[in-house]
């Protein structure tokens, strides 16, 4: 169990799992909860070790019960709960730089003092943003608000359910989260604050069947995931709460983000029933599905003011994941949480991994890859010594200072000094020159400015074990930067070099072998460019690159030693890559000026692979200069089946217009026609189909359109207005 430490959540904030304060002051780590006139107490007190089975996340016993003020009653206090079963232990199962567990809250301040963010000896990270937090906490609660009129009868579930689209994905058998799922029969949707299940099919008479109001500003913020007859809704939001510091007397205020999993039962699409509640403090990095498993990755920011681990609400229990470091990291300043839940019965399990940050994310079927860029070095200015002095130095003497554990200056010293000792004054003034040359031909070389630190997670149903951790220079795009394929990672990056006051962009390809170490490179690709768009594709990678013109590469990822099989460079570049086929690729990004590199109208091109040596564009569609997608920046907005392509493009000139453009896709790309909708659109467009009939979603009006001769077929307003209850 932790050590002491008092907290207390002012009232008033609400959380849609019972009752709202006792809640809120269990997010904050507390145990014992006693209601107070204006406030609510959360307590935990105990030893200073963790308790709980070999390998299990670690519990909180209930503190010693405070007297109960005169009123109101004490608000009753929330069991705590170990999990099922022993977990496997990460520790046993990580590589030689693996994780190390954090046994108390005294070890972990004495880790943040060592290596926390104040430690990062000028290493500056590059994170992710929060500026979409807010002060309310989603929730769904009993009451109404004005909406639509519809039916609220019971709806069958996906009996009879037509072929359908699902999400773009990067990995086949790993769902992602979006605003929109569908299952052939119905759609369901967060749109505008409120959760729609909407009958979609036959589009004839689609008809909301349900819909339940988000009582949070944090409007459009929900995802969700559908698994058979389970629906998860995720969800995020800023809890606001006040604590006391150990031996203090005066309360401080804290704000934190918390992550909140709904887990619906969608049999009855009429009518949901929760199955399960859950709250994991930080913010929503990613969240997959695979194998009938729920992986979510939440991120929180340390406060080495008040050192504290992240803890998560499970159905009113509270727990304490187990939180693990790494040693010679440096800094760690970021706890990452990856939760695993059944979406079946709604078992979860969590684990706590204190890293440098969490930036680009991929998952593949059985791992997930967590990566964050850090900028500067991290050898805390002894590089040029190691890198450059004690190359020079006999043999006997680089053997002492190996053996200096933990490379205590003190002792190195004293070991130097009794060499230099051992010279007369011209051979020690001899060899301090050699030195002083070697010091800064090596502090004047080229200098990785930016690298990518990558662990690597293993995921087994709701078991998580360490793999290992690499690091590569450069910076990835984005989560198609990476890509798994026979154990191996494979990664893409721009790189910068200081070669001595000028900086020097590249881009690379790298590939990890099991222990995550580099098993082989590509390096100097497009030098003095940057990375736009990757798509790793079987054995090939397809890469974008743009500086005026777009350099199309195809590299050959056979082996594990990348190389370049062909290259094409035409004006502009792309942001995003699909595969359509075995022999073509389709971009969607922006045309450009050839001479000055000016950013003109979205440009949709389709490439021609099938000679690696020789790639050439079959076709393309240039849109006017003041356009813009969705697609460009959200691979979830692109859409390609059966030869049809679906993007969404705003128009600027004039009055602003939001329309799909659908394009015939062969040999060649063709206009087939557009499909109109308001402009006044919160989320990105998406579409998807359900047997014959295209569903178009912006702007709060989904449009049905027959897939083969464009006919409209109707449309269903979200927007309308009417009452809606909250889910109880």
């Amino acid at each position: 169990m932790i050590p002491t430490q008092s907290f207390y959540a002012k009232g008033g904030i609400t959380h849609g799992m019972g009752s709202v304060d006792a809640r809120v002051a269990a997010l904050a780590i507390g145990i014992a909860v006693v209601a107070t006139a204006g406030a609510m107490y959360a307590v935990y007190s105990g030893t200073d070790t963790m308790a709980g089975p070999a390998g299990a996340a670690p519990v909180l016993e209930p503190a010693p019960e405070p007297a109960p003020a005169p009123e109101p009653e004490p608000a009753p206090e929330p069991e705590p709960r170990e999990d099922p079963e022993p977990r496997a232990d990460p520790v046993a199962a990580a590589s030689g730089d693996g994780p190390r567990r954090i046994t108390s809250v005294s070890h972990l301040e004495e880790i943040l003092a060592e290596r926390g963010p104040a430690a990062g000896f000028g290493v500056i990270r590059e994170g992710r943003g929060a500026d979409w937090m807010t002060d309310d906490v989603l929730v769904l609660q009993e009451g109404i608000v004005e909406f639509a009129e519809s039916s609220r009868a019971a709806s069958a579930g996906p009996a009879g359910a037509q072929g359908h689209s699902t999400t773009n994905v990067q990995v086949a058998g790993v769902d992602e989260t979006d605003y929109i799922k569908n299952d052939g029969t119905h759609a369901y949707m967060v749109e505008g604050g409120i959760l729609y299940v909407i009958r979609a099919h036959p589009p004839g008479s689609a008809e909301i069947v349900y819909r339940a109001a988000l009582d949070s500003e944090l409007r459009d913020s929900a995802t969700l995931l559908l698994d058979g007859d389970r629906l998860a809704v995720i969800y995020g939001g800023d809890i606001a709460w006040d604590f006391i510091a150990e031996f203090d007397y005066e309360p401080r205020s804290r704000n934190t983000g918390a992550t909140n999993v709904m887990l619906l039962d969608i049999t009855d699409r009429g009518s949901p029933r929760i199955v399960k509640e859950l709250a994991v403090e930080g913010n929503l990095e990613e969240a997959r599905l695979s194998g009938g498993t729920a992986y979510v990755l939440t991120s929180t920011y340390v406060d080495a003011g008040l050192p504290a681990f992240p803890s998560v609400l499970e159905n009113g229990d509270i727990l304490v994941p187990e939180a693990f470091y790494f040693d010679g990291q440096n800094p760690l300043e970021t706890f990452n949480v990856i939760t695993a839940m059944d979406m079946d019965g709604g078992e979860s399990r969590s684990e706590t991994y204190l890293t440098g940050g969490a930036d680009a994310t991929y998952v593949a079927a059985d791992a997930m890859y967590i990566s964050y860029t850090e900028h500067g070095r991290q050898d805390d200015g002894d590089g040029s010594f190691f890198g450059a002095v004690v190359p020079l130095l006999p043999q006997h003497i680089r053997d002492e200072i190996g053996a200096a554990g933990q490379r205590e200056w003190n002792e190195i010293s004293e070991i130097l000094q009794g060499w230099y000792n051992t010279m007369d004054d011209e051979e020690r003034g001899e060899t301090l020159e050699r030195i002083r040359e070697a010091v800064e031909r090596y502090e004047g070389r080229g200098e990785d400015t930016v690298r990518t630190v990558i662990h690597r997670i293993g995921i087994d149903g709701l078991e998580t074990s360490y793999g290992a951790r690499g690091e590569v220079p450069g910076r990835l795009l984005n989560q198609f930067s990476m890509d798994q394929r026979d154990g191996m990672l494979r990664v893409a990056t721009t790189t910068e070099r200081d070669t001595g006051g000028a900086f020097e962009r590249a881009n690379a390809v790298y590939v990890l072998d099991g222990d995550m170490g580099v098993a082989g490179s590509l390096e100097g690709i497009a030098k003095n460019e940057s990375i736009f768009a990757a798509r790793f594709l079987g054995e090939r990678l397809y890469l974008v690159t743009f500086e005026r013109i777009d350099p199309f590469f195809v590299i050959d990822m056979s082996s594990t030693t990348p190389r370049v099989l062909g290259e094409l460079k035409l004006p502009g570049y792309s942001d995003y890559l699909h595969p359509y086929g075995p022999d073509h690729v389709i971009g969607v990004g922006r045309d450009a000026d050839e001479s000055t590199g000016r950013e003109l109208g979205v440009k949709v091109a389709l490439f021609d692979v099938s000679d690696v040596s020789d790639p050439v564009v079959a076709g393309d569609v240039i849109f006017e200069r003041d356009t813009d997608s969705d697609a460009l920046r959200d691979h979830k907005a692109f859409y390609l089946q059966d030869g049809m392509l679906s993007i969404p493009v705003r128009t600027y000139s004039g009055s602003t217009e939001y329309a799909f453009h659908l394009f015939g896709v062969g040999d060649d790309i063709t206009e087939r026609g557009k499909i109109e909708h308001p402009a006044d659109g919160r989320q990105d467009g998406r579409t998807f189909h359900i047997g014959d009939s295209l569903y178009t979603v912006y702007g709060g009006l989904v449009r049905m359109t027959d897939r083969g001769d464009l006919a409209d077929i109707g449309s269903l307003s979200l927007r309308s207005g009417g009452l809606a209850e909250f889910l109880e």
